[in-house]
């Protein structure tokens, strides 16, 4: 009986079960990962609908109703499995803080600087 892999926040992985050693097993567990949480979910159909715009944490958080304690961590399981990416671009939070503006990977790209469009 192979050793399935646990969800398991001291290494960072947290998702479907897999097979440790198996690069496919684990790949088909990241695949499905925005399906077993509805928050994860949620964010994803959330960042389909900004499109190539996207959204801060912070906007994630206030058009969803999700503290940032809770938002943070889902979002970066959804870039632990490649389904969101980093824009290269930022936008001003409320506190005038430049944050990251986040896209699913199809609107990805590293050349853009800065975004004044919002969600």
């Amino acid at each position: 009986m192979p050793k399935i892999g646990p969800c398991n926040y001291a290494t960072g992985y947290v998702g479907a079960p897999y097979v440790k050693g198996s690069p496919t097993s684990k790949a088909a567990a990241l695949a499905v990962l925005p399906r077993i949480g509805t928050q994860r979910h949620k964010i994803l159909e959330y960042l389909k609908k900004c499109g190539k715009v996207g959204a801060t944490d912070e906007e994630i958080q206030r058009h969803l109703g999700i503290k940032s304690d809770s938002e943070t961590p889902r979002r970066g399981e959804l870039v632990q499995g490649d389904h969101v990416v980093d824009s290269g671009r930022t936008r001003k939070t409320t506190m005038k803080c430049e944050a990251t503006v986040w896209v699913i990977k199809k609107y990805g790209s590293k050349k853009c600087k800065s975004s004044t469009e919002k969600p």
